[in-house]
């Protein structure tokens, strides 16, 4: 049985982080700026970006990344703009977290 832990971190931009889940990930597409990441703050703040973390020629807005999961063993961060349903993962690391208005 897995355990749930909801837990609130405040970003200077205003964004909150829920933790969802443990191992599992977002079964969509990641986002651009998902990649090599050195800590779950520095994740919450790419999904919190303005451009959500994506690249500067692209349509991206805040809104859309809505969901990551950062990796601590490996160092990765994956950003979501939904998750419509979950998969296990690979890495069972993996902390998912959705991003709400503060």
């Amino acid at each position: 049985m897995r355990l749930l832990i909801l837990l609130h971190v405040a970003t200077e931009v205003g964004a909150v982080a829920r933790f969802i889940a443990r191992g599992w990930h977002c079964n969509s597409p990641a986002l651009a700026g998902s990649g090599g990441c050195p800590s779950q703050d520095e994740c919450h703040r790419r999904c919190s970006a303005s451009d959500g973390g994506a690249e500067p020629d692209s349509a991206s807005t805040r809104s859309q990344c809505q969901f990551f999961t950062f990796y601590p063993g490996g160092g990765w961060c994956s950003l979501f703009h939904n998750c419509p349903s979950l998969l296990l993962s690979d890495d069972t690391s993996g902390l998912l977290n959705e991003v709400t208005a503060n």
